[in-house]
């Protein structure tokens, strides 16, 4: 959602790269900076990046970054071997990657291809905090990251 003025609820700092790598090129400071917008967002009455402002850092970095990525692909099969992946797609490509990233949407939702694989090797974003609390340090306790999620009693 990005509606005007809403902004992204945490510290501009609090970026992709700076809390890891405060001199990296792709720092949200460093990206205004780049496209001759420092001064003017530090001269913005506001605490926190503009949504629409971030989107487009974010967008940056996906540009900028030297990285094996592949946009829009529609997958076809994921295979499991060893401590890696095979991913196909529809137009005929392979993928061989250790970790995999898939997007299935908002909704509980993981593919079959993930029946069996254990938190937190496949976990869908939306079961992960409730997955980490039931964590025994050994295993997870009694949570399947692919099940449903349940309303809360009341």
């Amino acid at each position: 959602m990005m509606p005007d003025g809403a902004d992204i609820q945490n510290h501009p700092v609090s970026d992709l790269v700076t809390p890891r790598n405060p001199r990296s090129r792709y720092t949200f400071v460093n990206f205004l900076h780049e496209q001759g917008r420092l001064s003017k967002y530090l001269n913005l009455p506001v605490d926190r990046p503009l949504r629409k402002e971030y989107a487009r850092y974010i967008q940056w970095v996906a540009e900028t970054v030297p990285a094996d990525v592949d946009y829009g692909r529609n997958v076809t099969a994921i295979r499991f071997a060893g401590s890696g992946a095979e991913v196909r797609t529809t137009d005929g490509g392979s993928y061989l990657g250790r970790p995999v990233v898939v997007a299935p949407g908002r909704s509980p939702y993981l593919p079959t291809v993930f029946d069996g694989v254990p938190f937190p090797r496949a976990v869908h974003t939306s079961r992960f905090l409730p997955g980490i609390a039931d964590w025994t340090g050994t295993g997870p306790a009694r949570w399947r990251p692919w099940a449903p999620a349940r309303a809360p009693s009341r």
